[in-house]
């Protein structure tokens, strides 16, 4: 392999250091006014999320992920968004 191709290669693997596992699962966020939106989790690690929202409300910067499926809440950070999914980072 060229080191262009192993440069590009590095670029485009997935670096997170927990293994994201592929889910359809229902949740919901829950922001500071208390009132949550209903979402669509993608997939789901130890470390964060890939949602998308029933609704087209903006989501802050902190906020509260819960899992019915895993009857488990989250606090959660946005780390990244596009036209239609949301990237999260779980809080310790």
């Amino acid at each position: 392999m060229s080191v262009a191709a192993k440069s590009s290669a590095k670029l485009t693997s997935d670096q997170r250091a927990a293994r994201r596992r592929p889910v359809f699962l229902a949740g919901a966020v829950h922001i500071a006014d208390g009132r949550p939106d209903l979402c669509f989790l993608h997939d789901l690690s130890e470390e964060g999320a890939q949602i998308e929202l029933a609704g087209l409300r903006e989501v802050p910067s902190d906020c509260q992920l819960f899992v019915a499926h895993l009857d488990r809440s989250y606090r959660a950070e946005l780390v990244w968004r596009n036209e239609q999914r949301i990237g999260l980072r779980f809080r310790r």
